[in-house]
């Protein structure tokens, strides 16, 4: 869910661990950005911090942590409720990608963790740690990981279909 805020946008995730439901808000504007854990019960805040930006923000599907893409091409993982830091990876990033990460995803199974940047795709292998981009031709204005994981689509002015985990192009569609 995405709404106005003083100037900016406003991002909200609910993440469910151990029995617990918390939602997870990140207000964006120019100055910076304010991430808080919330109870989802009476929305009593648990933890909140401010940093630099906050771009893009994606809840793990079976673990208690989230992810967050900031404008100095890194995605930062946190545990839910602490707000703690569990490890933060650099995404690459060509010379015609000003902008930092603008999109992440988990995969369903929590496998993959996928961030969009510019006109590159970096996804995170979260058994190897292995990391791997996948350079399309044009900016990334949307991708999707496909229910199995086996497959990421993105899309711009242009389709494409990849196969995971070889990062292999299947096909593109202008």
């Amino acid at each position: 869910v995405r709404t106005a805020v003083e100037g900016g946008t406003c991002a909200n995730e609910l993440v469910h661990t151990a029995g617990r439901r918390y939602a997870v808000a990140r207000h964006s504007t120019k100055g910076g950005g304010l991430l808080e854990i919330l109870r989802a019960s009476d929305l009593h805040r648990i933890h909140s911090r401010r940093m630099q930006s906050l771009y893009a923000l994606a809840a793990h599907p079976t673990q208690p942590k989230i992810a967050i893409g900031d404008d100095d091409s890194r995605v930062t993982e946190l545990s839910v409720p602490s707000g703690q830091t569990l490890r933060s990876l650099r995404v690459s990033i060509g010379l015609d990608d000003p902008l930092g990460v603008m999109q992440v995803r988990y995969s369903r199974t929590g496998r993959w963790l996928a961030a969009a940047s510019g006109s590159r795709i970096t996804l995170f292998d979260g058994r190897s740690g292995r990391a791997q981009t996948l350079p399309e031709e044009d900016t990334i204005h949307r991708f999707a990981l496909s229910p199995d994981g086996r497959f990421v689509a993105t899309g711009g002015r242009s389709v494409s279909l990849w196969r995971l985990p070889s990062g292999m192009l299947i096909r593109s569609w202008r």
